[in-house]
């Protein structure tokens, strides 16, 4: 069964381009003349807008199955194809125009060909369910396009107004004979999707009819209900009702870990209930992964705390709630470093927890749901600590003792002598064993790069059996590579280089030429950093072009011009020569290297250890500190080490590029 509803056009109004701010609106029928001018205007485009009687409330929510429109046209001499729209706006006959028209639906609702009638007859097409939706409560509007028949010196076409009497635009519409219902559609959480339970959750769903209807049900009230996935019982919180729809937010820690349902009931405008369907979501969290950052190859004390830290990502996004770190001296067999409880990312290991060597470290995270990730993969770092605490024997107090100690595990040592009896405004104690641990690093470091200076002879002499130096260290492991100034020189400009470029300019081109051709051979890891004397620094940075500006402005420039990591300067490196096989001299410029291809390792106690004892006979504090340790470039061309050729008596340069390989 159906009913059949008319809805009759109450008002109208036709709009043009042609008539500017104009409209027509008062009389019985539209006239739509077409224009010779086709470039200004374009098929002569009218546009009539139409508004209709409401439906009564019987029929407001009855599903529209089916709908025509009819008006009254004719024409002459013309051609008129008519498109119908919905408004989206309401509109006023009296002010309407070309150039305020109210905002339409652009879903072509229904078209038709104006009759070949002289008089007004009746024309109609099937006019879409939605569109007729649209025109009870905004209206229609009708777009008109006239163009004349071949021939003909005019054309016109016209149309039946909201005020004619026999044939004003009407709708008929069928209508189903019982009122559409509600459907409540859920809009998030999606089906399927995890939600982070740690954080607020919003639940929305949408609110629309069953089919069709000159008007739209809305929710009066709401509830949000969930359960568990596939059980019965069920929990409901009221929800929230808005133009945008139904919602309701859970507050954070409200679901437990596992999988649930939820559905919205509401009561619509008609007072009767409606569902959506069951949607199911998931509180169970994904598993993270952890990726370690820092220390990464690199150099720390291991009489200082040294932090450690990384990165949690989840699918999910959820932060991590633990986090499980481990160390081990061969990166096989692991012992636990430390524990996190919360969302930090990052641990500091107290001092001493590491002795000196190479060290592994990796670390796990934990999601909201207590389950560990897999173990990250594991960095590496090397900590130069301290050895264990030597006896000390005083074999003779005179003015000028001999002290004699005993040790298995020493690379180098400090002793110093002190009297404290008078200092009580500071801790002189703690103050000469960190210019003494101070002075013990800068050691190793001058050990690690150049050797440590000292003659073979001495006995204090750092073995380079033990500590081998990279710049005294074989070929296989170091690239020795001349520079040539020289021919630089002539390369720049010829014998006319002196008056053109400064030393300053030629220096540096001669370092970064020499810098980046040795690289060629260099097989270390990564970028490398560059170590060199802070003159030969300030050499390069005071290089200036043909116009007198600066060619580097900090040492940044230098560094990227370099292709080096960091540039760092060592006082140390001052006036150093080397032999090298063939009894050829060489002045050390500086050494590329990343510390990481440098292996530092010592057996079990070799951490920085550190003695003081008073000697009654003197009256007199007396101090140690030492270490032990062994080190090494382990990986192949991993280093450079750039020199300058002495000149020989001849005046003439030992060949550039050279290196003893």
């Amino acid at each position: 069964m159906s009913t059949t509803l008319t809805l009759t056009a109450n008002k109208s109004a036709a709009v043009a381009k042609v008539w500017g701010d104009a409209n027509v609106h008062t009389g019985d029928v539209f006239d739509f003349p077409w224009y010779s001018d086709d470039s200004t205007y374009p098929d002569a485009n009218y546009y009539i807008y139409l508004g209709f009687n409401a439906p009564s409330e019987a029929y407001k929510y009855r599903p529209i199955l089916s709908a025509i429109f009819k008006c009254g046209a004719g024409k002459s001499l013309s051609y008129c194809q008519t498109f119908l729209k919905g408004l989206q706006q309401s509109f006023n006959e009296d002010s309407v125009n070309y150039s305020n028209q109210p905002a339409i639906d652009s879903t072509l609702q229904g078209s038709f060909h104006v009759g070949s009638y002289t008089t007004i007859e009746w024309n109609q097409t099937d006019l879409k369910p939605d569109g007729a939706a649209l025109a009870a409560v905004y209206g229609l509007r009708l777009d008109c396009r006239v163009s004349r028949m071949s021939g003909a010196s005019s054309a016109i076409a016209r149309f039946a107004s909201s005020r004619h009497a026999e044939k004003a635009p009407v709708i008929i519409a069928t209508l189903g004979d019982s009122d559409v219902t509600a459907v409540v559609s859920p809009v998030s959480p999606a089906a399927g999707s995890f939600v982070n339970r740690a954080e607020k959750v919003s639940f929305m769903a949408s609110v629309g009819n069953s089919a069709i209807s000159f008007a739209a049900l809305s929710a009066q009230s709401a509830t949000l209900e969930y359960r568990t996935a596939g059980a019965t019982a069920v929990t409901s919180k009221t929800a929230v009702v808005s133009s945008s729809g139904i919602s309701y937010t859970a507050p954070a820690n409200l679901f437990a870990s596992g999988n649930y349902e939820y559905r919205f009931k509401i009561v619509d405008n008609l007072g009767r209930a409606a569902y959506s369907a069951w949607t199911a979501f998931t509180t169970a969290d994904t598993i993270p992964v952890a990726t370690p950052l820092s220390p990464d190859s690199s150099l720390e004390d291991g009489t200082q705390a040294i932090t450690f830290r990384w990165t949690h990502s989840n699918e999910s996004g959820s932060a991590q709630t633990k986090a499980e770190l481990q160390k081990s001296a061969d990166g096989s067999a692991w012992t636990t470093l430390g524990t996190v409880t919360g969302a930090a990312n990052e641990y500091a290991a107290p001092a001493g927890t590491f002795t000196s060597g190479t060290w592994y470290w990796r670390v796990r995270t934990y999601n909201l749901d207590g389950a560990a990730g897999e173990w990250s993969t594991a960095l590496s770092f090397v900590v130069v600590a301290g050895p264990t605490k030597p006896v000390i024997v005083v074999e003779d107090a005179s003015p000028r003792p001999l002290i004699n100690w005993q040790t298995s595990e020493q690379s180098a040592y400090q002793l110093q002598l002190d009297d404290i009896i008078d200092i009580t405004d500071f801790d002189v104690v703690e103050y000469q064993y960190g210019v003494m641990r101070q002075t013990l690093l800068e050691e190793v470091a001058t050990a690690i790069l150049i050797g440590d200076g000292r003659d073979e002879a001495d006995e204090h002499k750092i073995s380079e059996e033990h500590v081998r130096s990279i710049w005294n260290d074989d070929d296989l492991y170091t690239i020795h590579y001349d520079v040539d100034i020289e021919a630089v020189r002539n390369e720049l400009q010829g014998t006319g280089t002196a008056s053109r470029f400064g030393e300053n300019y030629i220096y540096a081109e001669a370092i970064i030429t020499a810098a980046l051709y040795s690289r060629e051979k260099f097989k270390g890891t990564g970028t490398p950093d560059f170590f060199c004397t802070p003159h030969l620094v300030n050499v390069m940075l005071l290089a200036r072009d043909t116009n007198g500006r600066r060619i580097y402005n900090s040492k940044a420039d230098l560094a990227a011009a370099l292709n080096i990591n960091e540039l760092h300067t060592a006082e140390q490196f001052e006036g150093l020569a080397r032999t090298d096989k063939t009894g050829k001299k060489h002045n050390l410029l500086g050494i590329f290297v990343n510390l990481s291809d440098y292996t530092v390792g010592s057996t079990k106690g070799g951490e920085i250890t550190r003695f003081n004892q008073f000697d009654i006979d003197f009256n007199q504090e007396k101090y140690l500190i030492e270490t032990r340790l062994s080190g090494a470039l382990t990986r192949l061309w991993s280093a450079i080490a750039l020199e300058e050729p002495v000149k020989a008596s001849s005046g003439q340069t030992e060949d550039a590029g050279h290196d003893d390989t």
